[in-house]
């Protein structure tokens, strides 16, 4: 699994691009670097572009682990928004059980999505230019688009 960060404080964005077959226990301690950074802004926007990523070796119980990690450290970060870019359904379903556990900390502000334009758009908050793909808003109901 390989993460590639980029920290844009002039956007207050975060970007992380995921390749690779997902280990929960590196992905963690890769979380910990970027959240020790000295870069790291807590109040920054977060894009997660996961459309490389392999997420088959992944249990329940370890989206259940990463939810709490990352809740535990998103306390000075409530309000900002985080955009999950997935490729397909087996990713939605993913990170639809990462975004159900991870619960109040999102305070409403994590969405799914499949094209990437999109989902920067949401962030900055623009109207998109392209067709809008996304996949699903917290709070609402639990089904991707066919």
């Amino acid at each position: 699994m390989h993460v590639e960060t980029q920290m844009e404080s002039g956007k207050a964005i975060r970007t992380h691009k995921v390749m690779g077959l997902v280990n929960l226990q590196e992905f963690n301690e890769i979380l910990t670097v970027i959240y020790n950074a000295p870069e790291f802004d807590p109040k920054m926007n977060s894009l997660w572009d996961v459309r490389e990523a392999d997420f088959t070796a992944v249990t329940p119980q370890e989206i259940r682990a990463l939810a709490e990690f990352v809740r535990g450290n998103w306390e000075e970060k409530k309000m900002q928004k985080a955009a999950i870019v997935v490729s397909g359904l087996f990713d939605f379903g993913i990170t639809r059980m990462y975004e159900q556990v991870l619960g109040p900390a999102t305070a409403g502000k994590v969405m799914i999505f499949r094209n990437l334009k999109t989902a920067s758009d949401w962030i900055e908050g623009r109207t998109s230019s392209s067709s809008p793909q996304q996949v699903k808003q917290s709070g609402s109901g639990s089904n991707p688009p066919q």
